[in-house]
Protein backbone atom coordinates (compact mmCIF):
# COMPACT_ATOMS: atom_id res chain seq x y z
CA UNK A 1 0.00 0.00 0.00
CA UNK A 2 3.08 2.49 1.07
CA UNK A 3 4.43 1.54 -2.20
CA UNK A 4 1.76 2.46 -4.08
CA UNK A 5 1.04 6.29 -2.16
CA UNK A 6 4.38 6.86 -2.71
CA UNK A 7 4.46 6.18 -6.10
CA UNK A 8 1.08 8.47 -7.08
CA UNK A 9 3.23 10.94 -4.71
CA UNK A 10 6.28 11.10 -6.93
CA UNK A 11 4.09 11.69 -9.86
CA UNK A 12 3.03 15.56 -9.19
CA UNK A 13 6.37 16.86 -9.11
CA UNK A 14 7.47 14.71 -12.02
CA UNK A 15 4.50 16.12 -13.84
CA UNK A 16 5.65 19.35 -13.26
CA UNK A 17 9.32 19.43 -14.05
CA UNK A 18 8.23 17.21 -17.41
CA UNK A 19 5.21 18.67 -18.66
CA UNK A 20 4.42 21.93 -20.23
CA UNK A 21 0.80 22.37 -20.03
CA UNK A 22 -0.42 24.04 -23.45
CA UNK A 23 -3.40 26.59 -23.00
CA UNK A 24 -5.45 27.40 -25.89
CA UNK A 25 -8.01 30.96 -26.44
CA UNK A 26 -10.71 30.71 -28.08
CA UNK A 27 -10.11 33.03 -31.31
CA UNK A 28 -12.93 35.85 -30.35
CA UNK A 29 -10.91 39.07 -31.63
CA UNK A 30 -7.62 39.68 -33.06
CA UNK A 31 -4.69 37.37 -32.47
CA UNK A 32 -2.36 39.93 -31.56
CA UNK A 33 -4.88 40.93 -28.62
CA UNK A 34 -5.97 37.19 -27.94
CA UNK A 35 -2.50 35.95 -27.19
CA UNK A 36 -0.68 39.22 -26.28
CA UNK A 37 -3.40 39.86 -23.39
CA UNK A 38 -3.64 36.15 -22.24
CA UNK A 39 0.10 36.11 -21.78
CA UNK A 40 0.15 37.79 -18.01
CA UNK A 41 -2.46 35.28 -16.57
CA UNK A 42 -0.26 32.37 -17.56
CA UNK A 43 2.35 34.15 -15.73
CA UNK A 44 0.47 34.51 -12.78
CA UNK A 45 -0.65 30.24 -12.96
CA UNK A 46 2.71 29.58 -13.45
CA UNK A 47 3.68 31.58 -10.05
CA UNK A 48 0.23 30.25 -8.08
CA UNK A 49 0.42 26.68 -9.58
CA UNK A 50 4.93 26.04 -10.27
CA UNK A 51 3.52 24.42 -13.68
CA UNK A 52 4.68 25.74 -17.07
CA UNK A 53 2.37 26.62 -19.21
CA UNK A 54 2.76 27.52 -23.02
CA UNK A 55 0.19 29.05 -25.19
CA UNK A 56 -0.83 27.12 -28.66
CA UNK A 57 -3.24 28.95 -30.68
CA UNK A 58 -5.97 27.95 -33.92
CA UNK A 59 -7.75 30.68 -35.83
CA UNK A 60 -10.44 28.33 -36.27
CA UNK A 61 -12.99 26.71 -33.89
CA UNK A 62 -13.70 23.53 -35.34
CA UNK A 63 -9.41 22.93 -35.63
CA UNK A 64 -9.38 23.98 -31.74
CA UNK A 65 -11.89 21.17 -30.80
CA UNK A 66 -10.21 19.06 -33.19
CA UNK A 67 -7.15 19.46 -31.45
CA UNK A 68 -8.10 19.63 -27.74
CA UNK A 69 -9.95 16.14 -28.77
CA UNK A 70 -6.33 14.82 -30.02
CA UNK A 71 -4.50 15.87 -26.99
CA UNK A 72 -2.81 18.28 -28.36
CA UNK A 73 -4.47 20.86 -25.47
CA UNK A 74 -4.57 20.64 -22.38
CA UNK A 75 -6.35 23.70 -21.06
CA UNK A 76 -8.47 25.86 -23.28
CA UNK A 77 -10.59 29.31 -23.15
CA UNK A 78 -13.88 27.85 -24.96
CA UNK A 79 -17.34 29.41 -25.42
CA UNK A 80 -20.74 27.39 -24.55
CA UNK A 81 -21.28 25.72 -28.06
CA UNK A 82 -17.99 25.19 -28.57
CA UNK A 83 -18.15 23.35 -25.17
CA UNK A 84 -21.07 21.67 -25.66
CA UNK A 85 -20.13 20.42 -29.45
CA UNK A 86 -16.51 19.37 -27.23
CA UNK A 87 -18.26 17.29 -25.54
CA UNK A 88 -20.48 15.51 -27.93
CA UNK A 89 -17.15 14.91 -30.27
CA UNK A 90 -16.41 12.43 -26.75
CA UNK A 91 -13.70 14.27 -25.63
CA UNK A 92 -14.79 14.50 -21.80
CA UNK A 93 -13.30 17.75 -21.51
CA UNK A 94 -13.84 18.70 -17.67
CA UNK A 95 -15.01 22.74 -17.17
CA UNK A 96 -12.75 24.40 -14.15
CA UNK A 97 -13.64 27.77 -13.98
CA UNK A 98 -16.24 30.14 -15.78
CA UNK A 99 -15.86 33.52 -16.10
CA UNK A 100 -17.68 36.94 -14.98
CA UNK A 101 -17.75 39.99 -16.68
CA UNK A 102 -17.19 43.37 -14.99
CA UNK A 103 -20.55 43.67 -13.07
CA UNK A 104 -19.78 40.47 -11.79
CA UNK A 105 -22.08 38.00 -13.93
CA UNK A 106 -21.32 34.63 -15.05
CA UNK A 107 -23.96 34.89 -18.25
CA UNK A 108 -23.28 36.85 -21.41
CA UNK A 109 -26.14 37.66 -24.83
CA UNK A 110 -25.65 37.58 -28.30
CA UNK A 111 -27.06 40.33 -30.27
CA UNK A 112 -28.40 40.58 -33.76
CA UNK A 113 -27.47 43.98 -34.84
CA UNK A 114 -27.71 46.34 -37.60
CA UNK A 115 -25.91 50.12 -38.85
CA UNK A 116 -28.11 52.91 -37.03
CA UNK A 117 -28.27 55.08 -40.11
CA UNK A 118 -29.48 51.35 -42.29
CA UNK A 119 -33.15 51.90 -40.90
CA UNK A 120 -33.30 48.24 -41.29
CA UNK A 121 -35.67 46.45 -38.83
CA UNK A 122 -35.63 42.47 -38.02
CA UNK A 123 -38.59 41.86 -39.90
CA UNK A 124 -36.69 43.67 -42.32
CA UNK A 125 -33.54 40.89 -42.86
CA UNK A 126 -34.75 38.73 -45.63
CA UNK A 127 -32.27 38.15 -49.01
CA UNK A 128 -29.96 40.17 -46.75
CA UNK A 129 -26.01 39.77 -46.23
CA UNK A 130 -25.45 38.66 -42.68
CA UNK A 131 -21.96 38.15 -40.88
CA UNK A 132 -21.47 35.86 -38.57
CA UNK A 133 -19.01 35.06 -36.58
CA UNK A 134 -17.79 31.15 -36.88
CA UNK A 135 -19.74 28.03 -37.62
CA UNK A 136 -19.51 26.40 -34.14
CA UNK A 137 -19.55 29.92 -32.28
CA UNK A 138 -22.35 30.58 -29.65
CA UNK A 139 -23.43 33.64 -31.36
CA UNK A 140 -22.73 32.57 -34.70
CA UNK A 141 -25.25 30.24 -36.37
CA UNK A 142 -26.91 28.90 -33.42
CA UNK A 143 -28.13 32.28 -31.91
CA UNK A 144 -28.36 34.44 -34.98
CA UNK A 145 -31.10 31.31 -36.50
CA UNK A 146 -32.78 31.23 -33.24
CA UNK A 147 -33.09 35.28 -32.91
CA UNK A 148 -34.80 35.18 -36.97
CA UNK A 149 -37.41 32.92 -36.59
CA UNK A 150 -38.94 34.59 -33.63
CA UNK A 151 -38.28 37.80 -36.13
CA UNK A 152 -40.10 35.33 -38.60
CA UNK A 153 -36.82 35.13 -40.61
CA UNK A 154 -34.35 32.48 -41.14
CA UNK A 155 -30.77 32.44 -41.89
CA UNK A 156 -31.49 30.54 -44.72
CA UNK A 157 -33.56 33.54 -45.92
CA UNK A 158 -30.71 35.43 -46.42
CA UNK A 159 -27.02 35.33 -47.46
CA UNK A 160 -24.78 34.63 -44.39
CA UNK A 161 -20.69 34.16 -44.41
CA UNK A 162 -18.73 33.46 -41.36
CA UNK A 163 -16.18 36.17 -40.33
CA UNK A 164 -13.55 34.45 -38.19
CA UNK A 165 -13.88 36.71 -35.50
CA UNK A 166 -16.84 38.56 -33.27
CA UNK A 167 -15.30 42.06 -34.33
CA UNK A 168 -15.12 40.95 -37.84
CA UNK A 169 -18.41 40.27 -37.91
CA UNK A 170 -18.90 43.87 -36.16
CA UNK A 171 -16.48 45.43 -38.30
CA UNK A 172 -18.19 44.01 -41.59
CA UNK A 173 -21.76 45.38 -40.53
CA UNK A 174 -19.69 49.08 -40.36
CA UNK A 175 -17.65 48.98 -43.24
CA UNK A 176 -21.15 48.46 -45.08
CA UNK A 177 -19.94 44.65 -46.08
CA UNK A 178 -22.68 43.14 -44.32
CA UNK A 179 -26.20 44.27 -43.56
CA UNK A 180 -26.70 43.10 -40.41
CA UNK A 181 -24.32 40.98 -37.67
CA UNK A 182 -24.08 38.83 -34.89
CA UNK A 183 -21.65 38.85 -31.70
CA UNK A 184 -21.32 38.91 -28.08
CA UNK A 185 -23.22 41.80 -27.03
CA UNK A 186 -20.64 43.34 -25.02
CA UNK A 187 -18.63 43.22 -27.98
CA UNK A 188 -21.17 44.90 -29.94
CA UNK A 189 -21.21 47.72 -26.72
CA UNK A 190 -17.92 48.21 -27.54
CA UNK A 191 -18.03 49.71 -31.40
CA UNK A 192 -21.34 52.16 -30.06
CA UNK A 193 -19.22 54.71 -30.91
CA UNK A 194 -19.62 53.72 -34.25
CA UNK A 195 -23.57 53.79 -34.55
CA UNK A 196 -24.55 50.44 -34.75
CA UNK A 197 -28.07 49.66 -33.53
CA UNK A 198 -29.08 46.10 -31.77
CA UNK A 199 -32.36 44.38 -32.92
CA UNK A 200 -32.58 41.25 -31.10
CA UNK A 201 -30.44 39.67 -28.35
CA UNK A 202 -31.11 36.48 -26.99
CA UNK A 203 -31.80 34.93 -23.12
CA UNK A 204 -28.58 34.85 -20.83
CA UNK A 205 -26.45 32.27 -22.26
CA UNK A 206 -23.83 30.72 -19.50
CA UNK A 207 -20.08 32.34 -19.28
CA UNK A 208 -16.78 31.32 -20.69
CA UNK A 209 -15.19 28.62 -19.48
CA UNK A 210 -11.94 26.88 -19.09
CA UNK A 211 -11.59 23.52 -19.89
CA UNK A 212 -9.26 20.54 -19.34
CA UNK A 213 -8.84 17.34 -20.95
CA UNK A 214 -9.40 14.15 -19.21
CA UNK A 215 -5.66 13.12 -19.45
CA UNK A 216 -4.70 16.58 -17.64
CA UNK A 217 -4.35 14.94 -14.01
CA UNK A 218 -6.69 15.93 -11.06
CA UNK A 219 -3.78 17.86 -9.06
CA UNK A 220 -3.05 19.76 -11.86
CA UNK A 221 -7.02 20.63 -12.52
CA UNK A 222 -7.36 21.66 -8.72
CA UNK A 223 -4.01 23.66 -9.02
CA UNK A 224 -5.54 25.97 -11.70
CA UNK A 225 -9.07 26.06 -10.40
CA UNK A 226 -7.96 27.02 -7.09
CA UNK A 227 -5.50 29.96 -8.31
CA UNK A 228 -8.10 31.39 -10.40
CA UNK A 229 -11.01 30.71 -7.49
CA UNK A 230 -8.73 32.52 -5.13
CA UNK A 231 -8.84 35.83 -7.07
CA UNK A 232 -11.48 38.87 -6.79
CA UNK A 233 -10.68 41.15 -8.44
CA UNK A 234 -14.05 43.94 -8.44
CA UNK A 235 -13.61 43.20 -4.62
CA UNK A 236 -10.06 43.25 -3.61
CA UNK A 237 -7.71 45.86 -4.95
CA UNK A 238 -4.43 43.77 -4.81
CA UNK A 239 -5.98 41.03 -7.34
CA UNK A 240 -7.33 43.62 -9.12
CA UNK A 241 -3.88 44.82 -10.15
CA UNK A 242 -2.78 41.50 -11.06
CA UNK A 243 -5.58 41.35 -13.43
CA UNK A 244 -5.34 43.91 -14.93
CA UNK A 245 -3.88 44.17 -18.24
CA UNK A 246 -5.42 40.46 -18.82
CA UNK A 247 -7.96 40.14 -21.57
CA UNK A 248 -11.02 41.50 -20.57
CA UNK A 249 -13.00 38.61 -21.11
CA UNK A 250 -10.57 37.22 -18.21
CA UNK A 251 -9.92 39.35 -15.98
CA UNK A 252 -13.10 40.52 -13.43
CA UNK A 253 -12.69 36.94 -11.55
CA UNK A 254 -14.15 33.32 -11.85
CA UNK A 255 -17.24 31.11 -10.60
CA UNK A 256 -16.87 27.32 -10.49
CA UNK A 257 -17.96 25.91 -14.08
CA UNK A 258 -20.34 22.94 -14.28
CA UNK A 259 -21.55 20.76 -17.07
CA UNK A 260 -24.93 21.13 -16.51
CA UNK A 261 -24.68 25.01 -16.63
CA UNK A 262 -24.77 24.22 -20.23
CA UNK A 263 -27.88 22.58 -20.85
CA UNK A 264 -29.41 25.71 -22.41
CA UNK A 265 -27.24 25.19 -25.52
CA UNK A 266 -27.92 22.00 -25.35
CA UNK A 267 -31.69 22.97 -25.33
CA UNK A 268 -31.15 25.37 -28.06
CA UNK A 269 -28.97 22.59 -30.38
CA UNK A 270 -32.54 20.64 -30.43
CA UNK A 271 -34.21 22.91 -32.27
CA UNK A 272 -31.42 24.37 -34.58
CA UNK A 273 -29.13 22.35 -36.71
CA UNK A 274 -25.93 23.90 -37.96
CA UNK A 275 -25.28 23.14 -41.42
CA UNK A 276 -21.95 21.83 -42.20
Amino acid sequence: MWKYTLLFLAVIPLFAQERVIRFAPLPMVKSEIILKQNQPALDYLEKATGYTFKMVYYADYATLLEKIKDGEVDVAFLGPLPYVTLQQMGAHAQPIVRFVNKKGEDKYTCSLFVRQDSGLKASDLHDKRIALTQRLSTCGYLSMENLLRSAGSSLEKNRYKYMGTHSNSVLAVVMGDADAGGAKTSIVKGYRHLQLHRLLETGPLPGFLWVATSALPKPVVTAIRDAMLRLHPLDNAADARTTHTWWKSIRYGTVPARDQDYDVVRDMLKHVTIPK
